[in-house]
């Protein structure tokens, strides 16, 4: 069947009967027009692969209907009825392509639905079968194949939207955007194939229900751009976060690490300056220290007193109870000798074999004579016990 609109009507009759469908054809291939250069500036800055496909199915489906239109025969190829002809299958085979692979890489169909990604693909293979039948059969063949296509593609790509709708959101914009593309393409195949009259609704349908379609899909790319945006942000917030913690962890790992080398530094040190056997300090360290103390005393113009210490016959100990005995008796002195000296404000340190020495920053002479005495006194009433037994020494 064809359908050939014939119009008997005086000239400026015809032409004002015409003009409210030129405006909204007008109206309509500006909007598509705007859409496509918009969405290929939006390519070009952010080269997304899906503004791109967009971009070229807007294309092919804005010269099908300028052909279906009449206006590229009129204004494009007056001269080139072949061309025409060709046309309109291979720019609505080209429309299909780049649909389903807008639909593959709007809603990322190879990640989310992958056996909804095998079937689109079987659909751009029989999708490009009119590119080359349209060289070899005949015009009304290839379109009403490709009329039929359209019309099982549709609830395909539809399918696809719903399928990913539960794991994607921007698949829901898209639903919108095809479900107004679905109207207009099943109301103009039913119209083409004679199961609709034809109407100027029902004639513009596809017209219609593309221009709802792509500025849909508009809003579902920005949409998309806006939610991808905010995933990366999410992903870098946590990224961030994840590395402060580590950094926060590695830090106080740090922190503490130092911490134990700071002490064990300190413990190296002190046990440095730290005689072995009674612990208090040694010669090394007294001699640091009495170098300290006479300049501050110098400095300060205040008094400072030194105390040496000397066991009594300490040899005749070591000789007769034996060397640990000789130890033991060392330590008790030591620790007997430090707790008081550290009472009065004075340090204790092992001068040498049974020998040791007190300084006594701010100490006069009477207070030293005192602390002396009390030492004497003390260490003389102490019973020191040795491995050997109990020993008293002065």
């Amino acid at each position: 069947n064809f359908h050939v609109p014939l119009v008997i009507a005086h000239q400026d009759a015809y032409f004002r009967s015409r003009l409210p469908e030129y405006l909204g054809l007008g109206l309509y291939y500006g909007v598509q027009l705007a859409l496509l250069l918009y969405n290929l500036i939006l390519w070009l800055s952010v080269r997304d692969r899906n503004f791109l496909w967009y971009v070229l199915y807007a294309a092919a489906l804005g010269a099908v209907l300028l052909c279906l239109n009449g206006f590229a025969f009129q204004y494009v190829w007056p001269q080139s009825p072949d061309w025409g002809n060709l046309a309109v299958p291979l720019m609505l085979a080209t429309s299909n392509l780049c649909m389903l692979q807008f639909t593959r890489s709007f809603l990322e169909l190879r990640r989310y639905v992958p056996a909804a990604d095998r079937v689109v693909l079987l659909c751009m293979l029989i999708a490009a079968i009119p590119l080359l039948g349209a060289l070899l059969l005949p015009y009304r063949v290839v379109v009403q194949f490709q009329t039929v296509f359209a019309l099982s593609l549709a609830p395909v790509i539809f399918g696809c939207g719903l399928l990913s709708l539960r794991h994607y959101a921007p698949a829901r914009h898209f639903l919108i955007a095809w479900g107004a593309l679905l109207i207009g393409v099943v109301v103009y195949s039913a119209v083409s194939l004679g199961l609709l009259p034809k109407t100027p609704l029902t004639e513009f349908s596809l017209q219609i229900g593309s221009a709802a379609e792509m500025i849909l899909l508009s809003f579902a790319l920005a949409y998309r751009i806006n939610v991808l945006t905010a995933a990366n942000e999410r992903i870098q917030e946590e990224a961030r976060e994840q590395l402060e913690g580590r950094v926060a962890e590695r830090t106080a790992e740090l922190d503490a690490t130092m911490r134990r080398l700071e002490d064990a530094n300190r413990l190296l040190h002190d046990f440095s300056r730290r005689d072995g056997l009674t612990g208090v300090f040694n010669r090394r360290h007294f001699d640091d220290l009495l170098v300290q103390a006479c300049a501050r005393a110098k400095e300060h113009a205040e008094a400072l007193s030194l105390l040496m210490l000397d066991v009594d016959r300490f040899k005749d100990v070591n000789d007769r109870r034996g060397h640990q005995a000789g130890d033991d008796c060392l330590r008790a002195l030591a620790r007997l000798l430090e707790r008081r000296i550290r009472e009065a404000g004075g340090t204790l340190a092992r001068y040498g074999g049974e020998e040791f020495a007190v300084i006594l920053p701010g100490a006069g002479h009477a207070e030293l004579m005192n602390l002396a005495e009390a030492l004497r006194i003390e260490v003389a009433n102490q019973l020191i016990a040795t491995e050997s037994g109990t020993l008293a020494v002065t």
